[in-house]
């Protein structure tokens, strides 16, 4: 029986050996084993249009647009989202960790700053998609194609007036 044991704990490490590699004998980022997916996710280009656009029209443009702008930031188009406010620019390509849009998108739900304010939140994954799109240079097509419209229009405050 001890026999048995050593030789699956062998086959064991001998497969562990073999899966610590990345195809072509290269190790993974910092001796751990490299993942297929990981490394397509993080090299694959991100699209504004199809990736990033979505989620400003969803998330962002509701509050940070000509008619309601919130937090001194304007997401219409790409001028007006890489204008500096008063505290400096809120994207800074390649630098998602220095980009107030960044971080504010990844503060808790109840945090005075946390973006949106509301339980619609993105998910990891949709900022992790934000931070490669911000890390490979923000990229934001400067034609009426990067213009943004929301996805959910607001009343006027005239609106809200007439329905009481």
């Amino acid at each position: 029986m001890g026999g048995i044991s050593a030789v699956g704990m062998m086959a064991g490490l001998m497969m562990a050996g073999c899966e610590s590699t990345k195809p072509g004998g290269e190790a993974g980022e910092g001796g751990a084993p490299a993942k297929k997916e990981d490394k397509k996710a993080g090299d694959k280009k991100v699209n504004f249009l199809t990736d990033v656009k979505p989620l400003l029209e969803n998330y962002c443009l509701r509050c940070h647009n000509t008619g309601l702008l919130l937090g001194d930031l304007n997401l219409e188009t790409r001028k007006l989202a890489f204008t500096p406010g008063e505290a400096g620019p809120f994207i800074i390509p390649k630098h998602p960790e220095t980009s107030k849009f960044y971080l504010v998108l990844k503060l808790q739900y109840g945090s005075k700053e946390a973006m949106p304010p509301e339980k619609h939140r993105m998910t990891k994954e949709e900022h992790e998609l934000i931070y490669r799109w911000i890390k490979q240079g923000a990229d934001w097509p400067k034609d009426s194609r990067g213009t943004l419209k929301p996805v959910v229009v607001r009343p006027t405050v005239a609106m809200l007036g007439e329905a009481r």
